[in-house]
């Protein structure tokens, strides 16, 4: 199993976490996404999804929420995306923090999870 821990800010969008996803993972984004989050769909608009310019912090999501994050939806990656907390946010905190970790992340374009395996 693979897994990043990121801190980003509730001001942040899903276009930026996307971003802050593809860091994570080590991938360039070149490919289209969607968050799936309840039963809306947020992403590239390619797919017909909703903007993804939405606040985190307007999704009204819970401490344990958890929703899908999926990217090159030919293939697709799926990764499911948790929301552990939220701590107060003072004003040195403007940007995202990867904080923990486990497993090297797949190369772009390897074919896949069945080409990863």
């Amino acid at each position: 199993m693979v897994w990043r821990r990121v801190q980003v800010p509730s001001t942040m969008t899903l276009r930026e976490f996307h971003g802050v996803l593809q860091v994570a993972m080590g991938w360039e984004s070149i490919h289209l996404y969607q968050f799936i989050i309840h039963t809306a769909r947020y992403g590239s608009w390619e797919t017909s999804a909703r903007s993804p310019d939405i606040r985190l912090g307007d999704l009204k999501l819970r401490k344990g929420s958890r929703f899908l994050y999926e990217y090159d939806l030919n293939i697709p990656w799926a990764h499911e995306v948790r929301l552990e907390g939220r701590r107060p946010v003072g004003a040195e905190f403007r940007h995202p923090v990867c904080t923990g970790g486990v497993g090297n992340c797949p190369q772009e374009d390897c074919g896949g999870p069945e080409g990863w395996m």
